[in-house]
């Protein structure tokens, strides 16, 4: 989804500003449905439904790790799942202070733009070689 999309961004071109999930509440259903559909046919296990109390609980939670974090509790209640009803487990927010703090990925996100910004976009690819591990490529970003 938004971590996959990012991959798709050409350097040069205009960035793809996703916001948070916690600014897309109503996205909420649909990736959960998405995750949901796309385990099934992972694990060949399937509950039969979501508890009607259970949708807004996850549209209020702020998922401060992002969509990733969403796929992880679908999987989660998917192995926890006990009959036919998914149980989601989220972890409670200790503190309300905490929930201003950007995600990890966010975070690398700004990171990485800074970088590039800094190098005017130049990326370039470096070849290392190891003697364990042989021959591998580094992307880097070109002074």
């Amino acid at each position: 989804m938004a971590y996959e999309l990012s991959k798709l961004v050409v350097p040069g071109t205009a960035p793809l500003a996703v916001p948070p999930l916690r600014e897309r509440k109503e996205d909420i259903p649909l990736l959960i449905k998405w995750f949901y559909d796309e385990l099934v046919s992972k694990m060949g296990k399937r509950a039969a439904e979501i508890p009607k109390r259970t949708m807004p609980m996850l549209q209020r939670y702020p998922w401060p790790g992002n969509v990733r974090e969403l796929k992880h509790a679908v999987e989660g209640a998917m192995i926890t799942a006990r009959g036919k009803k998914l149980n989601f487990e989220l972890p409670k927010i200790a503190d309300a202070a905490l929930s201003g703090f950007k995600s990890f990925e966010e975070m690398e996100r700004e990171y990485i733009l800074q970088v590039l910004e800094a190098k005017n976009w130049r990326i370039g690819v470096m070849t290392v070689r190891h003697r364990s591990w042989g021959c591998m490529s580094i992307r880097y970003a070109a002074a």
